[in-house]
């Protein structure tokens, strides 16, 4: 009789034991789940560049991308705006718009009566279509949207060809805008926020043929300063940049051109982009570093 009273009393305890296991388990996967992070404020122009950032992000990095386009009174704004938006509908992703009201700094890529359509900067001075501080304010727009939506990175879609010219577009600029925006989150109270440019290694004429591979959506992006009848116009600074690195990556352009514009295109292998890859994976990895000194880990999170 005692055994069976003893037997009783130790399968209640088993089984106790066993439901305060499952709860903890449980509980512990949730902890992990909110320690994931798992999407990225991407700052889109609907560039090139900005596109094959959203390709990296997606099938490199593994992550989710929530799109914010700024509207700094740029002269290209309609165009920008539209082409983002089919690229967003046609991908899938959500959209943020978001518009800066007062325009206090002045540039040829604001300015309404000025042009833009001349040579850029030979190192001496300024490129003409640099806008003061632009990057800093979206940093800013970015990390706001981004704690809004507890999101722990923003994303910019720089590259190394435009490093000299920009010193907004450099990884000094990245560095220094982490170090400060650390200095200003109530950590560890808050996770903070992390700015990173996976394209920032990389050409232009690279990133197409990484872009290609990964099957960006060129065809829903725009470059050109000065459309004509929804086309570009393939003789502005922009387009003229744009047209030669799809030359370079011997890669057709999938947008169409008011003037007519010869593509020796080719398929772009495993091969053609393998130490671009390394690089991209070489990235996420210091990115991951980085964010397990927090307690983040980057990626997809599944329950």
């Amino acid at each position: 009789m005692q055994l069976d009273v003893l037997h009783s009393v130790v399968m209640v305890c088993m089984t106790n034991i066993t439901a305060y296991c499952k709860i903890v388990s449980r509980q512990t996967k949730f902890i992990v789940m909110t320690n994931v992070t798992n999407q990225a404020i991407v700052l889109f122009s609907s560039g090139l560049d900005s596109v094959v950032n959203v390709s990296i992000l997606q099938y490199i990095y593994k992550i989710e991308t929530i799109l914010l386009f700024i509207d700094y009174g740029q002269k290209a704004l309609e165009p920008e705006l539209q082409s983002t938006k089919r690229f967003a509908s046609a991908n899938g992703l959500k959209l943020i718009t978001h518009k800066i009201s007062d325009r206090i700094l002045g540039s040829k890529l604001t300015d309404g009566n000025s042009d833009i359509n001349i040579d850029v900067s030979d190192g001496r001075e300024a490129p003409v279509d640099l806008v003061p501080y632009r990057n800093l304010q979206f940093a800013l727009i970015g990390a706001q949207y981004a704690r809004k939506l507890n999101i722990n990175i923003v994303s910019f879609a720089f590259n190394i060809s435009e490093m000299g010219a920009y010193p907004d577009n450099t990884d000094r600029f990245l560095e220094n805008l982490n170090e400060l925006f650390l200095a200003t989150t109530y950590y560890p109270y808050e996770k903070p926020i992390f700015f990173i440019s996976p394209t920032i290694r990389f050409t232009k004429t690279e990133l197409i043929k990484l872009g290609t591979y990964l099957g960006a959506d060129f065809k829903n992006s725009t470059s050109c300063y000065y459309p004509i009848n929804n086309l570009a116009c393939g003789v502005c600074n922009s387009c003229r940049f744009r047209i030669e690195a799809f030359k370079r990556a011997k890669v057709k352009d999938p947008i169409d051109y008011a003037i007519e514009v010869d593509f020796d295109s080719q398929p772009v292998s495993y091969e053609d982009v393998k130490m671009l890859l390394d690089i991209a994976l070489q990235d996420k990895q210091k990115l991951e570093q980085k964010l397990e000194k927090f307690g983040l880990t980057l990626g997809v999170s599944h329950v």
